[in-house]
């Protein structure tokens, strides 16, 4: 009965360092891994303007895309400060994009009336889904629940 539970504890932290080293291998991503470009302005139907942009992975790795998507007047900051930004209020929804999946995103405005930038929260694939799969169990440690989130930013828009 004892060896049961000793193979048993060893056979589990076994599968949580395993885990861990597999999550800590993608969290140094590449600068621009989720690719955001603004495509140009639309009209809806309701007469309101949108933004387009496309959403690309760039990576090697399935990234997932967070709802949360900013945006970024100018001038803009040197560092990354998402207190800063405004959260666009229409919805983006999460997603997973597999390496070179793109896709098409309208954002709603109301828009600055300056030069600004959409700035787009994600995580590498395994990271997120380990994170939403762990964030239950609160007896698991802290690093399994950080999905190590990144920003990446389109080039700015005019006004």
């Amino acid at each position: 009965m004892r060896r049961g539970k000793l193979f048993g504890v060893i056979a589990i932290s076994i599968i949580v360092v395993a885990i861990a080293w597999l999550s800590s291998r993608q969290l140094h991503a590449p600068d621009q891994a989720l690719s955001v470009s603004f495509v140009g302005y639309t009209n809806l139907p309701d007469g309101k303007r949108a933004a387009v942009f496309v959403f690309s992975n760039q990576w090697a790795f399935t990234l997932k895309q967070w709802a949360g998507v900013y945006v970024e007047r100018t001038p803009f900051a040197p560092v990354d400060n998402p207190s800063v930004w405004t959260e666009v209020t229409n919805p983006v929804w999460d997603r997973y994009l597999k390496p070179g999946e793109t896709v098409r995103v309208p954002i709603h405005g109301p828009f600055p009336d300056q030069e600004w930038r959409l700035r787009v929260n994600w995580s590498p694939g395994i990271r997120a889904r380990i994170s939403v799969a762990t964030r239950k169990h609160s007896m698991l440690p802290d690093f399994l629940k950080n999905p190590g989130t990144f920003f990446a930013k389109s080039d700015s828009v005019p006004p």
